[in-house]
C-alpha cells in the first residue's frame, strides 16, 4: 500500500484559484463533467481515499449526484462530525496521517491510498513521511492568485546577502525526491510523479 496524489497544479504552481476554483477546473481542455487528466489511470490501483475536511465539504455538493469512488472506502481528516448528506461509506479520521494510515491497513487496504486535499493535507503527511509519492499534473494555465501547493518565502535578490553565503546549496535545509515518472497528457498537460521513499 503507497500514499499517492494525483493533483492539478497550475503552471505557477498553484492547486487553486483565489476563489478555492480548483486548478483542474482552470483546464482549457477540461469540460467539467469527465475525470481530469489522468485520473482515470491513477485511480485503477487505488483501493481507499483520504482527504482533507476542506475538500470533503467543498466537493460534496457536486460528488453526491455522482460519487466518484464507488464503494472504495473514504477517510477525512478531521475532529468534527461530518456534515449531513455524507454517504455512509466516509468515515471521519481524528488522529492524523499516522492513525489513518494504521487505520486502512487494519482494515485490509491492500491497493494504494489516494490523498486528496490541498496543501495543509499534503504537507501533513509529507511531514509524518507518509508521502510516497507526489503525482502532480502541470496545467496549461497561469492563475496568478491562489493557494500555492507549497509555501514559499518568496525573497528579492540582496547582493548583501549573495556576498555571505557559501554560494552552495545547504542540503540540510531542502528535502528532495526522486523523479519516478514524467508524462505528457493529451498535448495540453504533464503529469509528473515524484518518489519520496
Amino acid at each position: 500500500m503507497q500514499i499517492k496524489t494525483h493533483m492539478g497544479v497550475s503552471l505557477d504552481g498553484l492547486v487553486t484559484s483565489a476563489d478555492g476554483l480548483p486548478a483542474w477546473d482552470w483546464d482549457p481542455g477540461h469540460d467539467g463533467k469527465s475525470a481530469p487528466l489522468g485520473y482515470t489511470d491513477f485511480m485503477e490501483n487505488v483501493g481507499a481515499v483520504v482527504m482533507g475536511r476542506t475538500t470533503f465539504e467543498q466537493g460534496l455538493p457536486d460528488w453526491k449526484d455522482a460519487w466518484p469512488w464507488g464503494e472504495r472506502p473514504i477517510r477525512v481528516l478531521t475532529h468534527r462530525p461530518l456534515p449531513d448528506g455524507a454517504p455512509p461509506r466516509v468515515k471521519t479520521s481524528n488522529g492524523g496521517p499516522q492513525a489513518v494510515v494504521d487505520e486502512l491497513k487494519k482494515s485490509g487496504i491492500t491497493k494504494d491510498v489516494q490523498l486528496l486535499g490541498g496543501p495543509k493535507a499534503i504537507q501533513s503527511f509529507i511531514d509524518a513521511d507518509l508521502l510516497d509519492r507526489l503525482g502532480i499534473v502541470v496545467l496549461p494555465v497561469l492563475l496568478e492568485s491562489g493557494i500555492p501547493l507549497f509555501p514559499v518565502n518568496a525573497t528579492e535578490f540582496s547582493r548583501e546577502v549573495w556576498d555571505k553565503s557559501s554560494h552552495k546549496p545547504a542540503k540540510e535545509t531542502v528535502r528532495t525526491m526522486r523523479l519516478e515518472s514524467q508524462k505528457q497528457l493529451e498535448g495540453r498537460a504533464v503529469h509528473i510523479v515524484y518518489a519520496f521513499n
